[in-house]
């Protein structure tokens, strides 16, 4: 941001009146807190309320600090509880959707899409060196990472990582050269 200077004195001295008010009020807040929460949530909570208050500390005018805090933790909570419903809410309906897709999809189709796959590997083993082929097949069919990967075949993960950007081009060349002799029969 141009323009944008921050006056270290200044913000020393919130991070001091915040660590004061946190010495003073900080177990009270952890409570209210893990009253509402779990212990993970409720310190995550509890740790931004005091790094919002280094940045925007408590106005000087106020006599009722703890009430503030308190108003200031619970309208935090409200928050998060208002967002992680609206996240659960959207993971339900992608999943939803993403039943619905499946469910949609008749035997015969599902059939086609199981043969295609069984097709892409069988493309794989037969058209990729041995090595860089049991790399990729061990990424895609046996959803492995590559640590794993490299772990079972006794190479290294930056050798996995090269096989695979071999492999995956490799796949692409036989892919598209099928492609080409698809429409060339036409």
């Amino acid at each position: 941001m141009e323009g944008t200077f921050i006056n270290p004195g200044k913000a020393k001295n919130n991070i001091e009146r915040a660590a004061e008010m946190f010495a003073v009020h900080g177990d009270f807040l952890l409570r209210i807190f893990k009253k509402e929460l779990n212990e993970q949530d409720a310190h995550d909570l509890w740790q931004n309320l005091f790094l919002s208050l280094t940045t925007k500390p408590v106005p000087v005018n106020i006599s009722n600090v703890r009430g503030y805090l308190y108003r200031a933790a619970v309208h935090d909570i409200v928050d998060f509880k208002r967002n992680l419903k609206l996240h659960r809410r959207k993971i339900d309906e992608y999943s939803e959707v993403a039943r619905q897709r499946k469910s949609d999809r008749s035997p015969v189709q599902q059939l086609i899409s199981i043969e295609s796959v069984n097709e892409a590997f069988r493309q794989i083993k037969n058209n990729l060196p041995p090595s860089v082929g049991q790399v990729v097949l061990n990424k895609y069919r046996k959803q492995l990472s590559h640590r794993e990967i490299a772990e079972k075949m006794n190479i290294k993960k930056t050798t996995v990582d090269r096989y695979l950007s071999v492999g995956t081009k490799m796949m692409e060349q036989v892919h598209d050269q099928a492609e080409g002799d698809k429409h060339e029969h036409v």
